[in-house]
């Protein structure tokens, strides 16, 4: 493996072009709940710049419990 010698368990860092490194940088994110009455409420969290048709794919949901603010945890 390239980079990484026979005796280094650790993670194997590669360099990444400044268009590559662009591509990952984090995205907007929306979020929206949706309430029931007699289940959990449901948290969807998805890119904000998302073309409508990938909105059905790339998104996460879960109870709206798991979710914590990040300044509460900070």
């Amino acid at each position: 493996m390239q980079g990484r010698s026979s005796g280094d368990d650790g993670p194997v860092r590669e360099q990444q072009s400044g268009a590559e490194s662009a591509a990952l940088a984090p995205a907007a994110l929306e979020a929206a709940v949706v309430e029931y009455e007699s289940r959990p409420n449901r948290q969807t969290i998805y890119p904000a710049d998302c073309a409508g048709d990938r909105k059905l794919t790339a998104w996460l949901s879960a109870n709206a419990s798991a979710f914590v603010d990040l300044d509460d945890r900070r």
